[in-house]
């Protein structure tokens, strides 16, 4: 076991503010959607008081945590050839498992359903304390792209929605993920909850000034476009997005497009590149984690093409707002929701010449681009603070209802008090 800012859970035994654990299987080194919305969360919790926050999760071997709340990792097992990824094994660290039952923990806020996520729930249970589980995958498409087997995706997939089911409540990051819950048999109670973003905007002229340095992008280049996302050609579209450029190339063949990011299809992409002939229209950086440069590519572009219909509530797309640049998503998927097409983002039919085509249109009405790219700064750049409200709601009603049964607590030595006074 690590603890890191171990004098911040001082607080916790103190317990003058109730206290939130947030179980994450996924957390820093790892880089993604899970990352930085567990991140985010715990900062914006702090930010506004009402909780003591620490996070909970496995050990990754040669990591240091440099966040400003506690981190507990757990002991863990190396997967090999996975940066950064490791298996927890909470029920194997006897230090692990007895700092928990000190911590006089009023919530557990679960963000996966792996080994991390089955100890809270368990925990949980022991001590009667509420389970909210956040729902960021809708399990079937993401594990059917992974595993490349559906029988065995589907098994998987039933036995990720079992542990869901162990929950008091969930917070689904889209109606579409609300849904798909639904049709699996999720028995508790969903609410829908976006997600958000920590950005502000970055300063323009710098923004360009970059680009063009690092990049070779003129500052008067037009029509230029940004994808910011993990590089799997299939699990995000990317291969369906270079489709569609070759139609972009017939009819308005000045465009850039710049591919932000680093994952195993990293060679496939740049040979598919070169094999449709757009070397001279995309760039490709790599992986970049300076979340502050990650801006600039937003601000520079003009359009930023997202066409995954995985992904349920992705952050890139509200980090995109923040910069006043659009999203280009397609329709009736949890990429497209809360965008209106025309009037703060844009929306296309799920195939390949309409994608292109819509791209065409976009460029082709330059002050239609400028309005929807306010309207989409104004819309969509929620802050995490804001959502952190709505979800404490959520956590203190869940409290308030455990506090009423009997059994509140059931199994801690110490008694819970909240500002001095026992509850």
């Amino acid at each position: 076991m690590k603890i890191h800012n171990e004098h911040l859970l001082k607080a916790f035994y103190e317990h003058k503010k109730r206290n939130i654990a947030i179980f994450s299987d996924i957390f820093y080194p790892s880089l993604g959607g899970v990352t930085f919305v567990v991140n985010n969360l715990a900062n914006a919790l702090i930010e506004n008081g009402n909780f003591n926050v620490v996070v909970v999760t496995g050990d990754v071997k040669g990591h240091k945590d440099n966040v400003p709340y506690p981190v507990i990792r757990t002991k863990s097992f190396p997967i090999p050839k996975a940066i950064g990824d490791s298996l927890p094994l909470p029920n194997f660290d006897r230090k692990f498992k007895k700092l928990l039952e000190k911590l006089n923990i009023d919530i557990i806020h679960s963000h996966t359903v792996f080994g991390i996520a089955c100890y809270g729930n368990k925990f949980a249970k022991k001590h009667n304390i509420p389970v909210v589980f956040h729902g960021h995958s809708k399990f079937n498409e993401e594990y059917q792209a992974i595993l490349k087997c559906k029988p065995i995706s589907a098994i998987v997939a039933r036995r990720a929605f079992r542990v869901v089911n162990k929950a008091d409540i969930v917070v689904a990051v889209s109606q579409n993920t609300k849904n798909v819950y639904k049709t699996q048999k999720v028995k508790r109670d969903i609410v829908v909850v976006s997600n958000a973003t920590e950005m502000s905007p970055c300063d323009k002229n710098k923004a360009f000034e970059y680009i063009e340095e690092k990049y070779g992008i003129a500052k008067e280049q037009p029509n230029v476009m940004c994808l910011v996302a993990r590089i799997e050609l299939k699990t995000k579209n990317i291969d369906f997005l270079l489709d569609s450029l070759e139609v972009v190339k017939e009819k308005l063949p000045n465009f850039k497009l710049v591919i932000v990011g680093d994952g195993k299809d990293f060679s496939a992409l740049k040979s598919l590149v070169l094999e449709k002939g757009l070397q001279e229209h995309i760039v490709l950086t790599g992986q970049i984690k300076d979340r502050e440069v990650i801006k600039y590519f937003y601000k520079r572009a003009d359009l930023f093409t997202f066409p995954s219909v995985v992904d349920n509530c992705p952050l890139v797309k509200f980090e995109a707002a923040t910069q006043s640049t659009p999203t280009l998503a397609i329709e009736n998927t949890g990429a497209s929701e809360e965008i209106v097409d025309g009037e703060n983002g844009f929306l296309s039919r799920y195939n390949s010449q309409s994608f292109g085509e819509k791209i065409v249109e976009i460029f082709s009405d330059k002050e239609k681009l400028a309005q929807v790219s306010k309207n989409a700064c104004s819309s969509l750049g929620k802050t995490w603070k804001e959502k952190a409200v709505v979800l404490e709601e959520i956590f203190l009603e869940q409290i308030e209802k455990k506090r009423k049964s009997k059994a509140f607590g059931k199994g801690y030595k110490k008694s819970k008090t909240y500002g001095g006074k026992a509850i």
